[in-house]
């Protein structure tokens, strides 16, 4: 069995923006991933002609203005028997002010919270699903393309690969995580950043990300509405340090 993971993020951090998001979606196995695949591509070739939008245009979440961001909600509906997951940050409660010193430090920081976030999904699932991890052969994340070196691709993907299979230490909060996948072979791990054009999956975390983003901001209530198999984490009340 595979895992399929496809992601994208809403905002910039920087500190000068409200808030930061990561969400996305993981799909067990080929045939819920080609379910997702045709569900989302028959939906989105009918929005783009409701809303008049080029074929050969993106429907991202700046697609839609304020007065049609309930047709994103619409669309996500639809997925609620898929797992999602998304992460939060607001970004002035933030006190370790370093993390926004350089880019490296903005890059190391997002990168460890995108590993919480899908390590916390994938464990979530477990509890959701009758899924075993000792049944995972590869694991495909997929991740919208970002402006980043290939040491920081290669930071990324060694890092999840090294959590992953062999468990990682975290000395500030002085805890011990443990390998969520100690018998899977660490080239089964596969991560790739995707052009959001060429990415239907990429395209709806977009719509995820950038509808939990705009919750925030409005004080709508996106998590009650998509409950169903979504897992949400405020990190910046989870560890406040």
């Amino acid at each position: 069995m595979n895992l399929y993971i496809y992601s994208d993020e809403s905002g910039v951090l920087d500190n000068k923006g409200k808030y930061f998001v990561y969400s996305g979606f993981i799909f067990i196995g080929d045939q819920q991933l080609q379910q997702a695949l045709i569900m989302y591509g028959s939906i989105e070739k009918s929005v783009k002609k409701q809303l008049s939008i080029p074929k050969n245009q993106e429907l991202k979440g700046i697609s839609f203005n304020a007065q049609n961001k309930y047709r994103i909600i619409k669309i996500l509906k639809r997925f609620k028997d898929f797992h999602k997951f998304s992460i939060y940050i607001e970004q002035d409660k933030i006190r370790k002010k370093e993390i926004f010193k350089n880019q490296k430090n903005r890059r190391r920081f997002l990168d460890y919270l995108y590993k919480f976030i899908i390590k916390s999904a994938i464990l979530d699932l477990t509890q959701k699903t009758k899924l075993n991890l000792k049944e995972v052969q590869q694991i495909f994340i997929n991740v919208d393309n970002q402006s980043i070196k290939t040491s920081g691709w290669y930071d990324l993907k060694s890092s999840i690969v090294k959590e992953f299979t062999k468990g990682m230490y975290n000395y500030e909060y002085d805890i011990q995580w443990d390998a969520i996948f100690p018998n899977l072979n660490p080239n089964n791990i596969h991560l790739q950043y995707c052009n959001s054009k060429h990415h239907l999956l990429i395209r709806l975390s977009d719509l995820l990300a950038n509808s939990v983003n705009f919750s925030l901001k409005n004080n709508k209530n996106i998590f009650e509405i998509l409950k169903e198999n979504f897992i949400v984490v405020d990190y910046t009340k989870k560890y406040p340090k």
